[in-house]
């Protein structure tokens, strides 16, 4: 496929609200869209499930982030709500390297504002969020559904939509070739729990760096990252001793 870009990566993470202005359309028509999606796009979840258990999260993740980056600068976003999402988005990165890294990401969607340019598209990421959270915290098999809506809201919200779709489209197809779901909706049972501790850590720059997959850079990414935001004083994060309590396999924030 002919790239837009020498660097397609680079050019979604620069769409801000202050390189590209708000100019889609908002309304609570439109935010029904994006809050209700179950079965509605069956071609898109079927791709999704391809893609494997740690690598859905960071594939929700690298979503967010797109979504809050399009959306900051604006005069809307207090300090406060950007330190909050920015702990959000690390503590999903870390999640996909290992989910146990993470408590729930709770977010009290009654009390915030759904309204506006700005306020709902981060009222559906951050609920997203937390529905994600919810499912890798219960070890749930059905982690995909709750990629499907922020997958959504990330190529509306794009000013770019021809770079978006390119980029989404590599990158699922790549997703599922390094890191493939493991597991069949359509003919395994899904009851009970998934062990994902096998799986291999899965970090950022496989979603926005266009260098091959290697398992070692992998690893060394997965270790700078972890360093990084261990004592940034994210309250989404747990502690080493809390991570060993609930049987994390090895020594936390290393690997």
């Amino acid at each position: 496929m002919e790239r837009l870009s020498d660097n397609i990566e680079n050019d979604l993470l620069n769409l801000n609200s202050i390189s590209h202005p708000i100019d889609y359309k908002w309304s609570d028509k439109i935010l029904g869209k994006f809050a209700n999606t179950t079965d509605k796009h069956p071609r898109l979840e079927n791709a999704l499930c391809k893609i494997g258990y740690k690598a859905s999260i960071g594939l929700g993740a690298s979503m967010s982030e797109l979504i809050f980056r399009r959306l900051n600068g604006s005069q809307e976003l207090t300090d406060e709500m950007i330190q909050d999402i920015k702990y959000r988005l690390d503590a999903m990165w870390i999640s996909s390297i290992d989910p146990l890294y993470v408590y729930l990401l709770r977010y009290n969607s009654r009390k915030e504002s759904s309204e506006g340019e700005i306020h709902g598209p981060l009222w559906i990421m951050l609920s997203d969020i937390e529905l994600l959270s919810f499912k890798f915290n219960e070890k749930s098999y059905y982690i995909h559904e709750h990629i499907v809506g922020i997958s959504l809201l990330s190529e509306y919200l794009s000013p770019q939509k021809k770079i978006f779709r390119e980029w989404f489209t590599n990158i699922l197809k790549k997703a599922s070739e390094v890191y493939p779901c493991s597991y069949d909706y359509d003919n395994d049972d899904l009851d009970g729990k998934y062990d994902y501790s096998n799986e291999p850590p899965v970090f950022r720059e496989f979603f926005f760096g266009s260098e091959p997959y290697d398992e070692e850079v992998a690893k060394q990414k997965a270790r700078e990252f972890m360093q990084s935001v261990k004592d940034s004083g994210n309250p989404y994060l747990r502690s080493p001793e809390e991570m060993i309590e609930l049987g994390f396999k090895g020594t936390p924030y290393t690997i």
